[in-house]
């Protein structure tokens, strides 16, 4: 695939990069990006709530046995009360269910699938490194839909570009899994076989891959482990971007607020990035207008932007927290913590400061801990050898009697159920009458945000944000 496009819209939140802002944006000949990040859970709660297009899109999957499975179990015609507690899928774990696995490849399809209705643009999924355990049978749905490009930050991704080579010939797949606590003889991986979910006459297109770098040291790195597979391009990511950021590079040391403190070793070397060859493209801070051109003045490809996406009318936030946020930006008082106690992962996590979410320490105090989602769960060795998973957002003594370190628990929230909240996606807990709250993600730069909502009478599209950042 050529590279035809100089804006990349990046791949937010549990659906807040959802199929219909993916695909604005590929209609308008940019790169539409999905988010990959539980969208199991996601297209399970859409088809219990009675959406159609989840319904159609899951009947295009080339199983008919395997669609027909989830539908039976999950589809409501007209869709179940808002009060009624929706069904859950299981949580995930190395060696998963059958079940499970085909919640995830054919999500994964199906949301490429609606993104790519209408046109015959590129479009784009965004998988979490950090989130390991789905990645391979998500990689085979949303290829399964052509996907076009894959997209990965959260972590090192050195071995998806061999894995996609693999998957386009249908291969077996494996991936290294860390696991904490593991000794240097231990060798745990996750494995995926196409034959395992079935498809007649099934080709597949190898998509291109975009990694997700936050220094030069780690572009150059990747191309030298890419071992023969290919990486077509890079996304270059400054700290100041939304959602998870790389942690400082050396001491990690925090502000008063918690904040992260970057300094001169985090600073890329764009002129060693440019030397790779490879298109690349600039993100975190690139969200206002004259910045495409300031990439393309740099030896950029373009940009990839968020922010400026995920307030828009097309993203998958829902209209509460647009409402919200509009009302804040409009204010003037609003402000973006980059939380370092957020995300279990271990990366810091922005978080837009607004009453009444989970960026409250109120709100959090109310809420009981609980983990029921287990996405972003740390993969341990227990004491007799076998695999564990713990969360320090989940119950303090659950998570301590896991051996988990007590002084991890200070601070911490369900990020899982905060981030599926947010597009609307919220479970309510038994024995509990409202249903989860959310937090919101941003980047720091929120100039483009209040130009755009000042110019288009507070709610601004897609398009809109495309014609904003190309001078039109």
């Amino acid at each position: 695939m050529s590279n035809t496009f100089n804006i990349i819209q990046g791949g937010m939140g549990a659906d807040v990069s959802s199929w219909k802002l993916a695909r604005a944006v590929s209609i308008e000949g940019q790169l539409g990006v999905i988010s990959s990040t539980a969208i199991d859970h996601v297209m399970v709660h859409r088809l219990q709530k009675g959406c159609k297009n989840y319904h159609s899109a899951v009947l295009a999957f080339p199983n008919k046995e395997v669609s027909q499975r989830i539908l039976d179990k999950y589809y409501v015609e007209g869709g179940i009360p808002a009060t009624s507690v929706v069904k859950r899928i299981p949580m995930s774990s190395v060696t998963m269910s059958t079940e499970l696995l085909e919640l995830i490849v054919v999500s994964n399809f199906a949301t490429v699938y609606l993104a790519k209705q209408g046109h015959n643009n590129p479009v784009g999924i965004n998988l979490l490194t950090k989130i390991p355990i789905p990645i391979l049978p998500s990689l085979y749905g949303a290829m399964i839909a052509d996907v076009d490009v894959v997209i990965m930050g959260a972590g090192i991704p050195y071995e998806i570009p061999a894995i996609l080579d693999k998957l386009s010939v249908l291969e077996k797949v494996e991936m290294n899994i860390h696991v904490v606590g593991s000794d240097s003889g231990d060798n745990f991986k996750s494995h995926f076989n196409p034959q395992d979910i079935p498809v007649e006459n099934l080709s597949l297109q190898r998509p291109d891959f975009f990694p997700i770098v936050s220094s030069d040291i780690l572009a150059v790195s990747l191309l030298k482990r890419a071992k023969g597979s290919s990486i077509e391009g890079f996304i270059v990511e400054h700290h100041s971007a939304g959602g998870h950021n790389a942690p400082p590079r050396g001491r990690y040391e925090m502000n008063d607020d918690g904040e992260p403190i970057y300094g001169d070793r985090d600073t890329i070397n764009i002129e060693r990035i440019r030397d790779l060859g490879k298109p690349f493209y600039m993100a975190g801070g690139y969200g206002s207008e004259g910045c495409v051109d300031e990439a393309l003045s740099l030896g950029a490809a373009g940009v990839q932007v968020g922010t400026l996406f995920a307030f828009s009318s097309d993203s998958g936030f829902t209209d509460e927290i647009k409402e919200k946020a509009v009302k804040a930006f409009n204010s003037g008082e609003v402000r973006v913590i980059a939380d370092g106690r957020m995300s279990p992962t271990g990366f810091p996590f922005k978080v837009l400061q607004l009453e009444g979410t989970l960026s409250d320490e109120k709100v959090v105090a109310d809420r009981p801990k609980v983990c029921n989602q287990g996405y972003l769960r740390t993969i341990y060795k227990t004491k007799s050898g076998k695999l564990g998973y713990r969360c320090p957002s989940e119950p303090d003594n659950d998570f301590i009697m896991k051996g988990g370190d007590p002084s991890e628990i200070a601070g911490r929230k369900c990020l899982c159920n905060a981030l599926m909240s947010a597009a609307g996606a919220a479970i309510l807990q038994k024995g509990r009458d409202e249903l989860e709250n959310y937090v919101v993600s941003s980047g720091d730069d929120l100039s483009g945000v209040r130009e755009l909502l000042r110019k288009h009478n507070n709610n601004y599209s897609a398009r809109n944000v495309l014609d904003y950042l190309l001078g039109k």
